[in-house]
């Protein structure tokens, strides 16, 4: 058994600091405990004095794995003995050779790119692995179900194409080492590509897609009953004023349970809460929550005390005779977030981050809260965009996972919030008719009532 020098092994150590400045977080490295087994050649000592050679890690549980390219092939400690001499595969240690020695493994046997022409001259570029696993073929995935039927872990690790064909209405993959073909659309393709830079602009926290609510209830969101009983277009208006504002009004429904019910199935099956799906009420203290009480709320959305809260919410005024007030308030609670933002970025980023949780324990027999607690103001994990508003003051439980300055620090950023929406130019208020429901993002929008004090009212809720 032959072994390096001293020099030789002095001179990796420092092409690897010249990576990552920190010789101890890659002690010890699998290519120099091989290198005491192994005779190095003078051209890989030489590009590691100059500082050339760089040795890519990755983060996982307890510690970093490491997998330098060696002669083209990934290394591991069972390739150990698969070697008779090193010939390390180099790169240049530019800045962007070190971002990829931060971030992932310089593999090419794992992370090789198909690089794929698009329509309109763009380029995609994904993994073969990927590729091959993704195949949209009948083979692949079930035609009815569009689940996988691709035995993932059966894909050779090093698969590669031996041919792509761009047809007139699909890209064609040919497998050089796997003997199957595969079929993308091209549309497809475009919609998964790949976001190769994962940090998002600072701008992408808000959607550029949300619209701001109208002051004037005449400019609201509405739909046809008709159009959405009859027709998928209907359907997609419908989704789509909620998408876009929130919240939208179908005009023209009959002012009955079971229409307004054959109504929300349009959209979705009826999701079930202690409440029931689908339920009718008055202000009697029946169900014991203070929504369904004549007092009046603050905004707040709802199911604060899921894990998963209620995602979509109607309401319908079936009557409301002999009476005043129930006027309900709308919040768009994404522009209030967006305000927060602009005014003060210290109390966003405390709502943003500092979690609290809340609980429904007014029926017999039933005490809920989430699984964990949750912020205030959820941003995506990939995008970074704001995707979720929980936040209702009276169900929240008290804090108590933080030191006395995070909480603090929380009533200071909760206050601000909830002086912001309270402002005149936040809400919009409203009176519900029979025939006119109203449904809702509860990620979106935060919703509230004036003391209703008309007996007879009654009030469908989903």
């Amino acid at each position: 058994m032959s072994s390096v020098n001293p020099s030789a092994l002095r001179a990796l150590k420092r092409a690897a600091c010249a990576v990552h400045e920190r010789w101890d977080v890659f002690y010890p490295h699998p290519l120099l405990q091989t290198l005491s087994h192994r005779t190095a050649s003078s051209s890989v000592l030489s590009q590691a004095r100059r500082g050339r050679l760089v040795l890519a890690s990755r983060s996982i549980k307890g510690g970093h794995s490491y997998a330098p390219s060696l002669s083209g092939r990934a290394y591991g400690a069972k390739e150990s003995a698969a070697f008779s001499s090193l010939a390390v595969n180099y790169v240049p240690a530019t800045p962007s050779a070190v971002r990829a020695a931060q971030f992932g493994t310089v593999n090419k046997r794992d992370y090789a790119l198909v690089s794929v022409d698009l329509p309109g001259g763009n380029t995609g570029k994904w993994p073969g692995l990927w590729l091959r696993d993704n195949c949209q073929c009948s083979k692949c995935i079930h035609s009815d179900t569009r689940q996988r039927l691709v035995d993932t872990f059966a894909i050779p690790v090093d698969i590669r194409p031996s041919a792509v064909r761009n047809l007139e209405n699909h890209l064609e993959i040919e497998w050089a080492n796997d003997g199957h073909v595969s079929t993308y659309g091209y549309n497809w393709l475009s919609e998964h590509h790949l976001n190769q830079d994962r940090s998002a602009p600072e701008t992408a926290i808000f959607s550029s897609e949300r619209q701001a609510m109208a002051n004037d209830p005449k400019a609201y969101p509405t739909v046809l009953y008709d159009e959405v009983m009859s027709s998928s277009d209907g359907v997609r208006v419908w989704t789509d004023n909620i998408y876009r504002w929130g919240f939208s009004f179908v005009k023209g429904c009959p002012a009955t349970p079971e229409a307004t019910e054959k109504l929300l199935e349009r959209i979705s099956f009826i999701r079930h809460t202690h409440y029931g799906g689908f339920w009718d009420f008055t202000s009697d203290l029946s169900l014991k929550d203070m929504a369904y009480t004549a007092e009046g709320l603050g905004a707040h959305t709802d199911t604060t005390y899921f894990t998963d809260p209620a995602g979509l919410q109607m309401f319908h005024m079936l009557s409301h005779t002999d009476g005043s007030g129930g006027e309900s308030l709308l919040v768009d609670g994404f522009e209030a977030a967006r305000t927060l933002y602009k005014e003060d970025q210290e109390a966003y980023r405390v709502l943003t981050e500092q979690c609290i949780s809340g609980h429904a324990s007014g029926n017999e027999d039933v005490c809920m809260q989430p699984a964990r607690p949750f912020p205030v103001l959820n941003h995506h994990p990939v995008t970074g965009e704001l995707y979720q508003v929980r936040w209702n003051n009276e169900d929240r439980s008290p804090l108590v996972d933080a030191s006395p300055e995070q909480i603090n620090k929380w009533y200071t950023a909760a206050r601000k919030w909830n002086e912001i929406i309270m402002r005149k130019d936040m809400e919009r208020w409203f009176q519900l008719d029979p025939g006119s429901p109203m449904s809702m993002s509860m990620a979106a929008i935060t919703n509230s009532h004036r003391n209703n004090h008309s007996p007879d009212s009654l009030l469908t809720d989903t």
